[in-house]
């Protein structure tokens, strides 16, 4: 039922953001996988997409890059939907066991930890928007 109700929770998400999944999504991201989230801040550097980072990105795997991490917490209530503009030096974000999600400020990720702990679900989404 979590499933479906993610699925549901997800299609009127990016309806509301005008953006539509990609009819051709490689089906293995889309059921929400336990993955880590961390949390990243500015290093001065721009993202491997090239842009500044900013809120609502995150650090993923390089072959994610342009798709998006829907992120629920563990009991699959909806967090936010973050685009994949960056990659991480980490071995697990690397091999996709985890991703790193951009924070304005060093307070705002220790927030985030706080108040979500380590682990989280996370659906991978080919979209577009």
């Amino acid at each position: 039922m979590a499933m479906k109700q993610a699925a549901g929770v997800l299609a009127a998400i990016l309806t509301i953001a005008g953006t539509t999944l990609n009819s051709h999504a490689d089906p293995v991201y889309i059921e929400p996988v336990k993955m880590r989230v961390t949390c990243y801040t500015a290093t001065g550097n721009p993202t491997a997409s090239g842009m500044i980072p900013q809120e609502y990105i995150c650090a993923a795997k390089r072959d994610w890059l342009g798709k998006v991490a829907v992120v629920y917490t563990m009991d699959m209530e909806y967090v936010g939907c973050f685009e994949i503009r960056d990659t991480g030096g980490h071995e697990r974000i690397r091999n996709g066991t985890s991703i790193d999600i951009y924070r304005d400020s060093l307070e705002r990720a220790y927030e985030w930890v706080r108040e979500y702990g380590d682990y989280m679900m996370v659906q991978i989404v080919d979209a577009k928007g």
